[in-house]
């Protein structure tokens, strides 16, 4: 068996001022890319992702006028919607809520809203009469009411007339009612009175049927 020949090369070890060398200069890269790194984080952090806040500096004319329109209507719809439920009291179900757009500068910016309130009719009509003024009024609270408002408004209006009209007719009763009762009182008293004095008198006319007549004469009271 014909063996070949296997050649190995040993390399020579560095002097020891070599490794020394290469371990400083090893250690000086890592503390440079280390740095590098840190400092690109550094301008990331300072720029922002897309989600956050952006320098209103950076805006452009366009940016910042689209900017000024969205500051505006966040502030009128929380105006508006804040007026609707002052005005509703107990009758507004929870907190407003509102529809967001992201502004060029990365901020929400409310563009609509809504305050739900409670429109169902009490059984009692004086209670649905106070419901639905309150309803009423918490509709037309904003400065600027919107269709939806108005309508709102508007089935309040009908609320109010029907609560009105079982007012009255519920008063009417009782009228009727009342008129009734006295009706019946003032008969009882009428009956009582012409039924009384009726009995004497019968008695008192089968008493004289039973004695003589009696001349009586004419008396003259001087005082």
């Amino acid at each position: 068996m014909e063996v070949s020949p296997i050649s190995i090369t040993v390399p020579i070890p560095p002097s020891a001022p070599a490794i020394v060398e290469a371990v400083k200069e090893l250690d000086t890269k890592t503390k440079a890319d280390s740095n590098a790194e840190d400092g690109e984080q550094g301008d990331l952090s300072k720029q922002g992702s897309p989600l956050q806040s952006k320098s209103i500096q950076h805006l452009t004319q366009e940016e910042q006028a689209e900017l000024q329109q969205l500051q505006q209507r966040d502030r009128e719809v929380r105006s508006h919607e804040a007026a609707h439920k002052s005005a509703a009291g107990r009758f507004a179900q929870g907190g407003a809520s509102f529809e967001y757009q992201r502004g060029p500068d990365g901020q929400q910016y409310a563009v609509g809203g809504e305050v739900s309130i409670d429109t169902s009719r009490p059984e009692d009509p004086h209670q649905a009469l106070i419901k639905a003024q309150i309803i009423q009024r918490a509709a037309t609270a904003p400065a600027q009411p919107s269709a939806q408002d108005r309508a709102v408004a508007s089935e309040a209006a009908s609320m109010i007339a029907k609560a009105q009209i079982a007012i009255q007719q519920e008063r009417q009763a009782k009228t009727e009612a009342q008129s009734e009762s006295d009706e019946n009182s003032e008969q009882a008293i009428d009956s009582q009175e012409s039924g009384n004095p009726s009995a004497p008198i019968s008695n008192y006319q089968q008493v004289q049927q039973g004695i003589p007549d009696i001349i009586v004469e004419p008396v003259n009271l001087i005082v």
